[in-house]
């Protein structure tokens, strides 16, 4: 699929979850797609983990459609997901492209699955949260309708550095790891409005 993407992308395979990031920052992939299934969870997580401390975007296969196991995939630290019996080379490529530019990456039919949850009732309790201010109620919104820092800072008329203040404020007072996290919990536990991943 990489190879008749309408982008050319310089590809790296590596067989063995336990390979180590490059320690020069030139020779970093600038993304990473990670099979995730039940038997390597854990090592993938430490995967994941240790490639995105090194600044590499992280992007999470799915090997199935199943909600169990994206419930497990959601604990990792990461900054997407694509799903292996819904991919076409356009929706890989976009993918690999929002993700280069720091948005998150969640497929429509995940999405649909968390906002199906909040319909039915069955999101967990909400959490006790810290208060947000008006700013980062509408930068949290903005966050889950998967719009980067940059279409923020348009959105909301401030700088591109006010954007990313406000986005790390957020994560801080959410206590996510990461963008993702951060949408999936404003989802999970009706942080934002009913069709606020809507918003592009």
């Amino acid at each position: 699929m990489l190879s008749s993407a309408p982008t050319r992308y310089e590809i790296v395979s590596c067989n063995s979850v336990g390979d180590e990031p490059p320690q020069k920052p030139a020779k970093l992939p600038e993304v990473i797609i990670l099979a995730f299934d039940d038997e390597q969870s854990d090592d993938i997580e430490d995967v994941a983990k240790r490639f995105g401390e090194a600044g590499t975007k992280v992007l999470l296969l799915l090997t199935r459609s199943d909600e169990s196991l994206f419930d497990r995939a959601a604990q990792v630290l990461t900054d997407g997901f694509l799903v292996l019996d819904q991919m076409t080379t356009e929706i890989l490529d976009e993918s690999l492209q929002k993700a280069a530019s720091g948005d998150v990456v969640i497929p429509p039919s995940i999405a649909g699955r968390l906002l199906a949850r909040r319909r039915n009732g069955q999101s967990q309790p909400r959490l006790v949260l810290p208060e947000l201010t008006p700013r980062e109620r509408q930068a949290l919104q903005l966050l889950v309708g998967g719009l980067s820092n940059k279409q923020i800072a348009a959105r909301l008329r401030i700088s591109q550095h006010g954007a990313k203040r406000l986005v790390a404020n957020l994560l801080a007072k959410l206590n996510c790891r990461n963008r993702t996290m951060a949408a999936s919990m404003a989802l999970q536990y009706k942080l934002v409005e009913q069709d606020a991943s809507t918003h592009q």
